[in-house]
């Protein structure tokens, strides 16, 4: 029996370390719609 196939369509990122950063761009290269999410605190108090 063969296991249902399943599709991303959507990919939320919510870090700004290098594997977070190869993902989006590999989720790009496919077609996968893709958000990052950044924390203000941190932007403003590095």
């Amino acid at each position: 029996m063969e296991s249902p196939k399943l599709k991303i369509r959507k990919l939320l990122v919510a870090s700004r370390s290098e594997i977070a950063i190869r993902a989006m761009r590999a989720a790009a290269e496919l077609g996968i719609a893709n958000r990052k999410l950044l924390d203000i605190q941190k932007l403003r108090n590095p």
